[in-house]
């Protein structure tokens, strides 16, 4: 028995024993200082995991930050650009899913912006850039395309590729993934080229073709029949599947000829996209292709336009709901791909309760004249008047925020927006005429009093707001604003409610 003083510490305990095994058995010794020996060497590996898997952790932490960073900026514009107006079936819009998953063009009706009507436009979004022209159509591109580039760049060559084909490069995943984002937006501009093609042969025209935050939109006319309507709605997730298709096929060819493993796995990657997308674009909801289809089916099989529209619009308010909550239950669990479906809720949602609201609004201005809306008379404005002369003798008079401007023999030469005649200097009022503040005549929206509303909404650019000048001749009767398309919608709605 090895005598110690109770009081000793554990140290000197273990010390004190060590030295008596030593003395009386020096093979044990010998084992003990192996089984330390190799106990140090799996704490240094152990310790080495630990290392490894908290710089995983941390740059996993950083990719999630990245993400949530990128779908703020793009829910950021998708909040801040102007969304489509009354116009129906004027764009058709393609939507982003996922990250790694865009979606396939989509007809995006109207908004109504909380206050009352705004005026149909085409969109022309804040922030886009032309390009160039695809088929003879303008093309423009989003400021947030870049950072989707990088977005299905960075999935695609960090995750999906060394999942998938594991031991190349990291250069090599990079290239790759970059490579199939860049084909993926392709991909998207090919099912846009689909719809527009098909509207050209409907006799639909086509304005332009506009890459975004969620994918693309392409400006159209409305269609005037619902084979039509279903033709264009139908060719979109058509040529996605074609695209998927081909891109499958090749990738499989690829890797089975020649064994390039990398290219292979990102055309079968962007074929299996492009076909889950055509799928999911044909969801029976509208923005969706698949909405479109089946209101373009409702109207052929009712006969009534207005009724598909509302049916479509509600499927798509269901949706968007959905897919909010699905997308922020998942971000609960740690999935954080639910965010981005919470952005595609968000944006669906927005589309089908404005698509609703034009549909409620359409039978209200369907037959109406232009002479039946328009206010008149109407304060008008001399073109050689000084701003401050103007501000003093007729700007208070006005009912406006806009000013029609007339020339020296009469005739309406212009119109003056008021809050840009308010931001004039006062230094320069006493000198500066109006028609050098105002937008001239070729600018503005004209009409004649017999025009119907409903085809003059149809034919305004984008920019303007509702800001109609009636002309009868080389004489200004009248101008239609806002306020008075929502007069005529309240009046209309009051007539439904007396017939009840």
């Amino acid at each position: 028995m090895i005598g110690m003083n109770p009081s000793m510490d554990d140290r000197r305990i273990l010390a004190e024993m060590e030295r008596h095994l030593a003395r009386d058995d020096p093979e044990l010794v010998s084992l003990m200082d192996a089984l330390n020996d190799q106990f140090s060497h799996n704490q240094d590996d152990a310790d080495g995991r630990d290392d490894d898997a908290a710089r995983h952790s941390r740059r996993r932490k950083a990719a999630v930050v990245l993400i949530i960073a990128l779908a703020a900026l793009i829910l950021t514009a998708i909040v801040t650009s102007p969304l489509p107006t009354t116009r129906p079936d004027r764009r058709r819009a393609s939507l982003w899913p996922h990250p790694s998953i865009r979606g396939v063009g989509t007809p995006v009706r109207g908004t109504l912006p909380v206050g009352g009507p705004h005026r149909p436009q085409e969109m022309v979004m804040n922030g886009s850039v032309r390009m160039g022209r695809l088929l003879g159509v303008p093309l423009r591109l989003h400021w947030t395309v870049p950072l989707l580039v990088v977005l299905f760049g960075y999935s695609l060559g960090s995750r999906t590729l060394p999942a998938g084909v594991p031991d190349q490069s990291n250069a090599a995943y990079t290239v790759a993934g970059l490579a199939g984002a860049l084909l993926l937006l392709g991909s998207l501009l090919a099912h846009e080229a689909a719809h527009a093609i098909a509207a050209r042969r409907k006799g639909i025209p086509v304005q332009s073709i506009t890459l975004w935050a969620l994918g693309g939109m392409t400006e159209m006319g409305k269609p005037r029949a619902a084979g039509a309507a279903f033709l264009v709605a139908v060719s979109g997730p058509l040529a996605s599947l074609a695209v998927g298709g081909a891109a499958l096929g090749a990738g499989v060819g690829l890797d089975a000829l020649s064994g390039w493993e990398v290219p292979a796995a990102v055309l079968v990657w962007l074929g299996w996209v492009n076909c889950v997308l055509a799928m999911f674009n044909l969801l029976p909801a509208a923005p969706l292709d698949g909405g479109r289809v089946v209101q373009a089916l409702m109207w052929w099989r009712t006969g009534d336009r207005d009724r598909a529209e509302r049916a479509a619009a509600r499927s798509g308010q269901v949706l968007g709901m959905l897919l909010i909550a699905v997308g922020w239950i998942s971000v609960l669990y740690g999935v954080w791909s639910g965010l981005w479906l919470a952005v595609i809720g968000f944006f669906v949602l927005i589309v089908a309760n404005a698509e609703r609201q034009h549909a409620r609004m359409a039978p209200a201005l369907r037959g109406v004249r232009a002479a039946d809306a328009m206010s008149s008379p109407v304060e008008a404005c001399q073109d050689w008047l000084t701003v401050e002369r103007c501000i003093a003798d007729v700007v208070v008079r006005t009912r406006h925020t806009v000013l029609p401007l007339i020339d020296f023999d009469g005739r309406p030469s212009g119109l003056l927006n008021l809050a840009r005649l308010a931001r004039v200097p006062a230094q320069q009022r006493e000198t500066l005429r109006v028609r050098d503040v105002a937008t001239p005549l070729p600018q503005n929206a004209t009409c004649a009093p017999d025009d119907l509303l409903e085809d003059v909404l149809e034919k305004l650019s984008s920019g303007i707001g509702i800001r109609i000048l009636v002309i009868d001749g080389q004489r200004l009767v009248g101008i239609i604003t806002a306020r008075d398309i929502s007069r005529i919608v309240q009046r209309h709605a009051l007539r439904g409610t007396e017939s009840r």
